[in-house]
């Protein structure tokens, strides 16, 4: 009896392990970065999600890049600076976002390449992590290893002050980081395989990675003149390899070695070119929202920025700083400096000191330093203890599972205000097909440059139906023209209210008007732009 039960205890625990056999063989084929990764673009399309329901463009920086997207400028002039702003990248992304597919009259297209805008931030941040980490993943295993590579883009996506500026059309960060992070990887990797290959060798293949890298590193550094500050990590990164540099420079040139020096110098330009017209922009006294060179530099206006880290709904920046800085305060205090850290992290902290540039200091343009943040606490945590990287990968993780839902939250918020801008642009419209003077007064400089943009989108034709003396006056709280209002009479009837952010607007039926009041109103009506 006792030996059956032994046999039987045997044959089970037999079956137990050839269970956890098929288990590991088949968690060893599944792609486990690609697949998280993907979970993580998931993430981000939940949290902007609810954009795809708003039904027009926005008020705020949608009419202006509709717009540029219609009059591009020629090439001569196109990378040159004009006003106070430099960054054709963002320029030529409106044509492709605002007039391709249905744009700009209806929003799949733009909604679609937004969503080609989140896969590629969300793709370049882990290619280039997992790029970094190439060399530093020996006693990792497979899931700490994944963990560290989506860990830079899951942490960008869980700062909720960033949810928003992801919904939102107009901020370049996203393309910023993303086209950079990931033509960087491709530029590596291509690379790498000419070495391997020689020029004579190569195959289409590799022309076709150093093509895409190339096309995306351009036009992520042409996006905004934050981009200068990739210039930062080079001589770290001469530092960390200047054994191969070195040697490099000493050996023989093969083709492949001209090359690569070549790609090198091309991929340097942009960055030169950014340089050089923010330079010039400089020179010019003001800069961008009226604030003066020195109103951000120096110690005190970097503070500043780095204290923004610890405000932006989330402490999730602030706590990969301190990371950062502790991981590398005790390399340096062994006398052990890792350079490619210590580069990213200097990166970071020029986004950071360029951000504190200007007077107005907003959320997303953090967005980089944070994003190189977390991409320098995978590459330190990959070389510590087992036991404190998964600490530090819990910590970090909570951040992660907690904050995106209050952005998606201030996602649905942003969609109320945009919402009701919609509902102002679509009743502006409509009151402009009756043939009555439609007087707009009181509206913030941009909503007040944005409705004529917009209501031109609409294209309704004049329907007729305006009776003789009548008008309409949408009134805002901003100086509003007290002269037109009191024409307007003592008891107007309302077409509507709209709540826009900082903003209560209102509509007026004005009826039994003057010729002399009809005559100013007239003078005043709203000029629509063409369609665009």
């Amino acid at each position: 009896m006792t030996r059956l039960a032994y046999a039987v205890l045997s044959i089970s625990r037999s079956t137990r392990l050839n269970r956890l056999e098929r288990l590991r063989a088949i968690a060893d084929r599944v792609p486990m970065i690609p697949l998280a990764t993907g979970l993580v673009a998931l993430l981000g399309l939940w949290i902007i999600s609810p954009r795809f329901s708003l039904a027009g463009p926005s008020l705020t920086d949608d009419w202006q890049a509709i717009q540029l997207g219609t009059s591009l400028r020629t090439p001569e002039t196109l990378f040159h600076p004009v006003g106070l702003r430099f960054r054709p990248g963002w320029e030529l992304w409106n044509t492709v976002q605002w007039h391709t597919l249905d744009g700009p009259a209806g929003l799949i297209g733009p909604n679609l390449w937004d969503v080609v805008r989140l896969s590629v931030l969300v793709v370049g941040l882990a290619a280039l992590t997992a790029l970094l980490l190439e060399r530093r993943g020996a006693g990792v295993s497979r899931l700490e290893l994944t963990l560290l590579i989506v860990l830079p883009p899951a942490a960008v996506l869980a700062v909720p002050d960033f949810a928003v500026d992801l919904a939102r059309f107009g901020p370049q960060e996203p393309l910023l980081v993303g086209c950079m992070a990931l033509g960087a990887t491709l530029l590596v990797r291509g690379a790498r395989r000419l070495g391997r290959q020689g020029v004579g060798r190569a195959h289409q293949g590799t022309a076709l990675l150093l093509a895409a890298g190339y096309a995306l590193w351009t036009a992520g550094a042409y996006q905004k003149e934050v981009s200068v500050c990739a210039l930062v990590i080079v001589p770290f990164l001469v530092m960390g390899e200047r054994g191969a540099v070195i040697h490099w420079l000493r050996r023989p040139k093969r083709r492949a070695d001209l090359a690569l020096a070549a790609l090198i110098v091309a991929s340097a330009l942009p960055l030169l070119h950014v340089a050089a017209e923010s330079a010039y922009i400089a020179t010019q006294g003001t800069l961008v929202y009226g604030a003066e060179l020195e109103a951000g530099s120096g110690a005190l206006g970097t503070l500043k920025a780095v204290a923004a880290l610890g405000a932006l709904d989330s402490l999730l920046g602030l706590v990969l700083l301190l990371t950062s800085a502790i991981v590398i305060g005790i390399g340096l205090g062994r006398r052990r400096p890792d350079w490619l850290v210590l580069g990213v992290f200097a990166t970071a902290l020029a986004t950071i000191a360029w951000s504190a540039q200007v007077g107005v200091l907003q959320g997303r343009y953090l967005m980089p330093a944070v994003a190189l943040l977390a991409i320098t606490v995978s590459l330190s945590l990959a070389r510590t203890g087992r036991r404190r990287r998964l600490e530090v990968l819990a910590m970090l993780g909570v951040f992660v599972a907690v904050w995106p839902y209050s952005g998606h939250r201030g996602v649905e918020r942003w969609v109320t205000t945009e919402a009701a801008g919609v509902r102002l642009v679509q009743t502006v419209s409509r009151l402009q097909t009756t043939g009555c003077p439609v007087v707009v007064t009181g509206l913030d400089w941009e909503r007040g440059d944005a409705l004529p943009v917009l209501v031109g989108l609409e294209g309704g034709a004049v329907s007729g139906g305006c009776a003789k003396g009548e008008a309409y006056l949408v009134v805002g709280p901003v100086a509003p023209d007290q002269a037109l209002t009191s024409l307007c009479g003592r008891s107007p009837s309302t077409v509507g209210t709209w709540q826009l952010e900082g903003e209560l607007v209102h509509g007026f039926h004005c009826r039994g008007l003057g010729p002399s009041a009809l005559a100013a109103f007239a003078r005043r009506s709203m000029k629509v732009s063409s369609r665009a």
